[in-house]
């Protein structure tokens, strides 16, 4: 990790590594937590639940969180009412939230973002309306013919290794995928010293 220091990192209690970057001229605040590893640690033959599992992130806190048991409308809702905005991004290597707020709100966004990431719902009901969504995105890929020239090339280039599998999943592979699963991913994978903040 000898790259990533500078006069303004830390590492945390946990590992967790704060990198720190101040800019006083907006008064916004632009907060990446990055997970290490990515659809790459998806199990075979259960292909696109790390992404599954970040969609179900966006959708709620469970028990246990510091903003409490939040449903999907009310954590959207209370992101909002503070005037900022968050996402989250799969790649093959990553799982990257990244949320933007109005420096006066800083703390309560963040305590909205550290419980929905160490505290996620990963409720059943939606984890069914989030794999319907899934597939459909599957199935409307393959009318765009570059998504599939580019998914045929990664097949070709990355034969037999983990990157020729699709981040998607497949139909599939998308009904293979459970709460349980879920939740040991989340278990497994989301630890201080497997984050960069």
């Amino acid at each position: 990790m000898s790259e990533l220091k500078s006069k303004n990192d830390t590492r945390l209690e946990g590992g967790m590594i704060l990198l720190c970057e101040p800019d006083s001229a907006i008064p916004i605040v632009d907060i990446d937590i990055v997970l290490r590893g990515g659809s790459l640690l998806d199990p075979m033959g259960k292909e696109g639940l790390c992404r599954i599992y970040a969609r179900l992130l966006r959708r709620g806190t469970g028990e246990g969180a510091k903003v409490g048991a939040l449903t999907s409308e009310a954590f959207d809702e209370a992101v909002e009412s503070l005037g900022a905005a968050l996402s989250i991004d799969v790649s093959n290597s990553a799982v990257r939230f990244h949320g933007s707020v109005i420096r006066r709100n800083l703390e309560p966004f963040f305590a909205l973002l550290s419980s929905v990431v160490q505290h996620p719902a990963l409720r059943p009901r939606e984890l069914a309306h989030v794999k319907r969504e899934a597939v459909a995105e599957i199935l409307s890929q393959r009318d765009n013919d570059r998504w599939l020239a580019g998914r045929a090339f990664r097949m070709a280039l990355f034969e037999g290794h983990p990157y020729a599998r699709s981040a998607l999943g497949s139909s599939a592979s998308l009904k293979r995928i459970t709460i349980t699963d879920l939740e040991a991913f989340h278990q497994n994978h989301l630890r201080g010293s497997n984050a960069v903040v």
